[in-house]
């Protein structure tokens, strides 16, 4: 006879146990985000390295250590994309935020959620969020280094200090980065061309103290980043930008303080972020764009965030035994307030061109938001359901007066709903639905910039609604999965050329639609290969005040690959390891029009050795990335080549002293 077990997890009161919350949480449906743990031989890589093995997230940028790496989740714009650092924005308004500025070494894990995210943190989540978790020290002491080498004059040196005592938590953690990233290239004949010009250096510093009272834990985190980089622009302008150069400085301070008090738990945070960078063009042979600039922004603000009165009492309700008779198992539910104020000051001097500077502008946001989670187990499923609710309001204030929309306030959702199965075998299925928001940056408004160049004030704020549809099942170590997602956005931002120049506008109409498969095998954590696919449809939607379709309409969005897909393999016979990926990326169309042909689709192949292993007393890894080892030569902007065949040698070590030691 043959029987099946199901296990199911359930609370259990430890004596003298008392849990702490020391870790960002956006969303606690587990089912409908990503969370990346970051591994030991993920340290020294970069993030957009670690990120982009997955289909769903497309890197912009040069993948090369030091450039700068923008992310766009599903085929959407990189200004879609909401990056956090333990739950704290860092994007200026309607812009995409440099990821390559975190170093993975502090980071513990990557929480990632699609398809619209307003309701958790407010504008700029039309695509997602991803919120980026720094590491909590968890031995009494851990030292390590590490010291990196790769291609293109790459040198990296990083060490990392950790402390903590019982109430007491300290770490410390600094890197320089250097890199002449000079890779070779073809031309438009073929001819072989050095990108060079395009030196980067970039140094950080990362602080963090922690302190644990009988009922108050506090928080402090300091990071410094700064940089210097050179410019070498398109490859069909090289001469007007050669020796460019991009130098910046960013300052972040964030304070939190969380109350152990019996069903409130209320947690405050306050945060202040100083960034300045100078651009200076000022050494190119031929002086047609000459610029000298400097562009400061800050961002300060605080939240509150508390869980609800209500919880205890609704729990108690829940859990009548009535219910669990019926049930079996008494029902959960749980709701959380959040509170939260930012101003953000935004300026931008021109000194070759004064009449260009957009002086300062200000802006403050105010928003009100309500999570609540709700699980209702029937027989052997688990019925879950989760929404989000946010009110944001701001008022902008800048050289022109108050610049106020037709809509200074937009109220976000999310309702997500997800069915376990535990019987036969393992199943989830779910839904998400949301309304999302993001607000046209700065730049999109204000810029001057030249004579074939202007912003335009009367920008539209860009609205989504939002579909998602998932089904998964595990059976035995194999776990396929399959999504579909559908966004229409409303006055979508694009850039146009129009008979006097470049200028930016609302698409009245659009609509990405993605298809992703997927499926993951483990073995007993020794093999472990996994394959994903996405087919992404992004299509201009806008008709005529008619209702006729419009010049544009049915014709693609720019950068937006058709098609992608991942494959690979991790193979760990201890103490060693050895990963390889395959990846495609379908056609990207770089014109509104379509008249131009299409970027050509590339594939990439990588592969990574390591071996991890304990020696007088130190762990020590030692891993080699060789990365497009096929040396393939593709653009995914145009006249911005990437890199061919390039490599990385990365050396750690490490000396945790652990309890009792």
């Amino acid at each position: 006879i043959n029987k099946t077990i199901v296990l199911k997890r359930e609370a259990m009161a430890v004596p003298g146990l008392k849990v702490q919350r020391d870790r960002e949480t956006i969303s606690t449906l587990k089912d409908t985000k990503i969370v990346i743990p970051i591994t030991p031989e993920m340290k020294g890589k970069s993030l957009g390295d670690i990120l982009s093995a997955y289909t769903e997230i497309n890197l912009s940028g040069t993948n090369l250590t030091g450039e700068r790496q923008t992310i766009a989740l599903l085929g959407h714009r990189t200004r879609h994309t909401l990056v956090l650092l333990d739950g704290i924005p860092l994007n200026s308004n309607g812009q995409p935020y440099d990821i390559s500025k975190i170093p993975s070494e502090i980071v513990e894990s990557v929480e990632i959620i699609k398809s619209g995210a307003s309701a958790y943190r407010g504008g700029g989540a039309i695509g997602g969020l991803i919120n980026i978790n720094t590491k909590t020290p968890v031995h009494p002491y851990d030292i390590s280094l590490s010291q990196s080498f790769g291609s293109f004059g790459l040198m990296k040196t990083a060490a990392a200090f950790y402390r903590r005592q019982n109430w007491l938590g300290f770490s410390i953690y600094a890197d320089r980065t250097k890199a002449k990233n000079d890779f070779v290239y073809y031309d438009n004949n073929e001819a072989e061309q050095a990108r060079d010009y395009n030196d980067k250096l970039a140094q950080n510093l990362f602080l963090r103290l922690s302190g644990h009272f009988t009922r108050i834990t506090t928080l402090y985190k300091f990071e410094l980043f700064s940089f210097a980089n050179k410019l070498p622009g398109p490859t069909n302008f090289a001469t007007l930008y050669r020796d460019a150069r991009l130098e910046g400085l960013s300052l972040h301070h964030n304070l939190s303080l969380y109350w152990h008090l019996p069903g409130l738990n209320p947690e405050v945070t306050i945060f202040q972020h100083n960034n300045r960078t100078e651009y200076d063009n000022t050494r190119a042979p031929v002086p047609f764009y000459f610029i000298k600039s400097e562009h400061t922004d800050t961002k300060r603000g605080g939240r509150i965030d508390f869980d609800s009165p209500l919880n205890s009492y609704l729990n108690r309700q829940l859990s009548h035994p009535l219910i669990i008779y019926l049930l079996g198992d008494p029902v959960f539910w749980n709701q959380n307030l959040l509170v939260e104020y930012s101003r953000e000051d935004f300026r931008y001097d021109e000194t070759t061109n004064p009449g260009n500077s957009i002086p300062e502008i200000s802006q403050d946001n105010c928003g009100l938001a309500a999570f609540s989670q709700l699980t209702i187990p029937v027989v052997r499923v688990d019925w879950g359901h989760s929404f989000a609710g946010r009110m944001d309001y701001w008022n902008r204030q800048g050289r022109e007066g108050s610049h106020t929309s037709e809509m200074d306030r937009f109220f976000s959702w999310r309702y997500d709903s997800t069915i376990n199965l535990y019987q036969p075998l393992l199943l989830t299925i779910g839904a998400g639905f949301s309304r999302n928001y993001s607000l046209p940056s700065y730049y999109d408004l204000y810029w001057k910039g030249d004579s074939q160049t202007v912003g335009n004030p009367d920008l539209e704020i860009e609205q989504s609604q939002n579909f998602t549809l998932f089904g998964e099942f595990t059976h035995r170590n194999l776990t396929p999965r399959i999504e579909y997602h559908q966004s229409k956005i409303a006055d979508l931002i694009y850039w146009y050329r129009s008979n006097t120049g470049w200028k930016p506008g609302n698409i009245s109409s659009a609509e990405i639609t993605n298809l992703q498969l997927a499926a993951d095998y483990d073995l007993h954590k020794i093999f472990r290969a996994y394959f994903s696919w996405i087919r992404t449809t992004p299509l201009n939607k806008t008709r005529n005040p008619d209702g006729s379709p419009g010049d544009l309409y049915d014709k693609k969005l720019l950068y937006t690959p058709e098609e992608s897909y991942n494959v690979g393999f991790t193979i760990r016979p201890e103490p060693f390891y050895i990963r390889i990926n395959h990846s495609y990326t379908g056609i990207q169309w770089s014109t509104p029009d379509q008249l131009i042909p299409p970027l050509s689709a590339y594939r990439l192949t990588d592969t990574e050795l390591g071996v991890d292993f304990k020696m007088i007393e130190l762990n020590w890894l030692l891993s080699l990335s060789l990365n497009n080892i096929f040396d393939s030569r593709y653009e995914i902007y145009a006249y911005t080549p990437q890199p061919g065949f390039n490599w990385l040698l990365n050396l750690q070590i490490n000396y945790p002293v652990k309890m009792g030691e």
